[in-house]
């Protein structure tokens, strides 16, 4: 019989937590080139710029969402993402993209958004 506990995830913009939060996505985006020869093929690569990135889709209470990301999203408010997973805290500070809102006939309200910014602090 298994015992075994597993982490769970949190994420936060500045400081306050998401609570509705269905799903979180990080994801770390190097942007490395790769280096191609004729002689020996992959030859390596030629490190680029790194970038944090994030996917939140959070549901939407019947008051309302708990954030307002529409207005984040547009007027380019730079944030604090802050993701914890697996007992790590992954932090970084970036823009609010590509602000979605769903719903519809027996579906739950969601919103969802993506994240860019710096490359992840990782304590």
């Amino acid at each position: 019989m298994a015992t075994d506990q597993y982490a769970t995830g949190y994420a936060f913009i500045d400081g306050q937590l998401l609570a509705e939060s269905q799903k979180v996505s990080l994801e770390v985006d190097p942007q490395h080139q790769v280096i191609r020869t004729m002689y020996k093929g992959f030859a390596g690569i030629s490190k680029g710029a790194p970038s944090a990135k994030a996917s939140v889709t959070n549901a939407v209470p019947k008051a309302g969402p708990e954030y307002d990301y529409i207005t984040t999203c547009q007027d380019g408010t730079p944030i604090e993402f802050i993701g914890w997973l697996a007992n790590k805290r992954y932090s970084s500070k970036g823009f609010m993209m590509n602000v979605k809102g769903d719903f519809g006939e027996g579906e739950p309200a969601t919103f969802s958004f993506d994240f860019e910014g710096e490359p992840w602090t990782v304590e």
